[in-house]
């Protein structure tokens, strides 16, 4: 997902003054949510005919996220967790995929811990045609403290018998 820098502008004044820098990390599915940016070539090309709520729900969504991780702050150690990933993607170019999971926990005494998980794959497993907006497996590897941040999924895709 890029977003577009002039609907970020907006942002500064809703924020606390100490809010520091604020990243937005975001995968991509086949099947998630569009029409959030005003660009003509943008809406053609796969985000569909712009809509102005939106664009304003995903800034209403990077404010709440700001308060959360706010309110979250702590002094935490961190632990680190790697893992091999089977069948779960193939490469389309008949290359082995990289599958390698790694999960960070930063974790502070007597709260809930905050994790990232990576892991190179294509999110492009919900079956087409979508019943409805899908946020595809990352959002079921998230939790309401953890994201996903998708690496370098290239030519990788879901598993399945038809190699095309």
């Amino acid at each position: 997902m890029t977003f577009p820098p002039a609907a970020t502008i907006c942002l500064p004044p809703r924020l606390p003054k100490d809010a520091g820098e604020i990243w937005v990390c975001a995968t991509h599915t086949h099947s998630g949510m569009g029409n959030y940016d005003p660009n003509l070539l943008a809406q053609i090309a796969g985000t569909g005919k712009y809509k102005p709520a939106a664009r304003q729900a995903v800034l209403d969504a990077i404010l709440k996220a700001q308060k959360r991780a706010a309110a979250m702050l702590a002094p935490r150690s961190l632990v680190e967790a790697k893992g091999q990933v089977q069948t779960v993607d193939r490469s389309r170019s008949g290359d082995v995929p990289d599958a390698e999971a790694v999960r960070l926990s930063f974790q502070a005494d007597g709260g809930a811990p905050i994790e990232l998980v990576h892991f190179a794959a294509h999110a492009t497993t919900v079956h087409r045609p979508a019943l409805a907006l899908d946020a595809d497996f990352p959002a079921r590897i998230e939790g309401p403290n953890s994201v996903f941040f998708q690496g370098a999924e290239g030519n990788v895709g879901p598993p399945c018998s038809d190699p095309t």
